[in-house]
């Protein structure tokens, strides 16, 4: 954890961790010249796990949990940070899961968002498979930070969070794991994340999107092995960003085109066989051009038009869209992708 001037909620952090239900840890705080009471509330602490290291001068978050790393003798890495939550079975359930499945080298969580005074505000879901969550973060970070928990060979290897990115960096850091190891999501809340109108994210300032937008351009780069243009996959992109723009059918078919063609290079660049894989991607795919066309200022029945030419010219298995659908926002949803899921593996083998 690197901690700058958080007085005001570091403690909530603190206690958050020393009582996880896993007690076999150290943890490694960095203060990063804080200039307020964080020092001294720090010194309070007199939990032998906690070791805190001051940095002279203030050399910012990213250069900070670089030093974290290189400082952490653990297997595992979890991260947190200094103004959120995290839920006592939180280590616990991670590392099992880290435990059983070596190919994964990162997992974090649904997480609780939370406000200035504790008050719950909702939950925050995203994608838990990891096919999917690679394919989500080539345009766009959809990875709580203090959620996660990853392998320090995985992270050692990839060579740590850069430096040069004073936004982004974990983002640019997740993308960077999931070119070689698959990423997974627990379906459930281990942790509640403040947002606060001081944090860098919830400034929403132009360096931050200007750092994402160069993180999601390599992504793309990575994976593209066709002659989709640049300005091709912004359109893309822009089905994850929700802009209520009006469009037409022409735009519409471009659009579609071209999302399929990367799904394909998506699935030949990670090896991916599977035809389940593939529907799963075009159901997300349809999912989201629809609520793009849902939000446009076309006219209500441009609208369904729009909606009607989708659906017949991608053809999706609409099961399994439903599936995609609720498996981001409901347990129940999770339950009901797993049935399809295994429905159609069983099919497949007798067939």
């Amino acid at each position: 954890m690197s901690v700058y001037n958080g007085e005001r909620f570091i403690s909530y952090a603190i206690n958050s961790i020393l009582n996880q239900t896993f007690k076999d840890f150290e943890f490694i705080i960095i203060d990063d010249a804080s200039d307020d009471k964080t020092t001294e509330i720090l010194r309070k602490y007199c939990d032998f796990r906690i070791k805190v290291f001051r940095n002279d001068k203030r050399i910012g978050l990213t250069r900070s949990l670089n030093k974290g790393l290189k400082l952490a003798q653990g297997e595992y890495i979890a991260r947190m940070d200094a103004d959120d939550i995290s839920l006592p079975y939180r280590f616990q359930k991670q590392k099992e899961i880290l435990d059983k499945d070596q190919k994964i080298g990162l997992i974090g969580s649904w997480v609780m968002l939370i406000d200035e005074n504790n008050q719950e505000i909702k939950v925050v879901k995203t994608l838990i498979f990891s096919h999917m969550i690679k394919w989500r973060l080539i345009f766009q970070n959809i990875i709580v930070h203090s959620s996660v928990m990853f392998r320090r060979e995985a992270v050692n290897i990839v060579g740590g969070y850069d430096e040069s990115f004073f936004y982004a960096q974990d983002y640019d850091l997740w993308s960077k794991l999931s070119y070689s190891w698959d990423i997974a999501i627990i379906p459930i809340v281990l942790v509640k994340w403040r947002k606060t109108i001081y944090q860098i994210s919830a400034l929403k300032n132009d360096s931050q999107i200007e750092m994402s937008h160069k993180i999601s351009k390599r992504n793309i780069d990575y994976l593209k092995n066709s002659d989709i243009y640049n300005e091709d996959v912004d359109k893309i992109r822009s089905l994850y960003n929700h802009n209520s723009n009006e469009f037409d059918i022409k735009y519409l078919d471009m659009l579609i085109n071209n999302s399929i063609e990367m799904i394909h290079c998506f699935v030949d660049r990670y090896y991916y066989s599977s035809k389940e894989i593939i529907d799963n991607l075009i159901g997300e795919i349809v999912i989201h051009i629809i609520n793009q066309i849902r939000n446009s200022n076309n006219s209500f029945f441009y609208k369904i038009r729009m909606m009607l030419f989708s659906l017949n010219k991608i053809k999706p298995n609409i099961f399994k869209t439903i599936s995609v659908f609720f498996s981001t926002r409901t347990i129940i949803g999770v339950w009901f992708y797993e049935y399809f899921t295994n429905k159609h593996t069983r099919h497949s083998r007798r067939s």
